[in-house]
């Protein structure tokens, strides 16, 4: 299975979308669900296609750091090898494997650069946290 997308439409539904919101960790109510459609459905299709998808993430993120809501950010943290309390680092390498895996447009190695200012290879939660701010 691995919901997502269905084949060959390019577009996905309130329904869709709230499955896919659900798998991220974010438990959208059906109003929400619909006021994020409504925020980046510019043709009125009652579906979002894959760039407007892309903006009801960011408008999420958005959301998320307006409610200085972390746990997000920590999740990631940890998903890439981080641990629970923000001690830990996160590979440099795993990083750009992870983004690289899913196709995310982010240039991380430029990113690494800027926040990986010793060069170790290494990423600790403040700096994880500045790059996905």
């Amino acid at each position: 299975g691995g919901g997502g997308f269905p084949a060959g439409s390019g577009t996905i539904d309130a329904t869709e979308l709230k499955q896919v919101m659900a798998s991220m960790g974010h438990e959208p109510t059906d109003e929400d669900v619909f006021l994020m459609i409504s925020q980046v459905d510019d043709d009125n299709s009652g579906e979002i296609e894959f760039s407007e998808f892309l903006r009801v993430i960011e408008n999420q993120h958005e959301n998320d750091a307006a409610k200085n809501d972390e746990s997000d950010t920590i999740q990631a943290f940890i998903s890439l090898g981080g641990k629970e309390d923000k001690t830990g680092t996160i590979s440099t390498e795993k990083l750009t494997a992870v983004c690289t895996e899913f196709g995310l447009t982010i240039d991380i190695n430029a990113l690494i650069k800027e926040f990986d200012a010793d060069g170790s290879g290494e990423v600790d939660y403040d700096e994880f946290k500045d790059m996905m701010s």
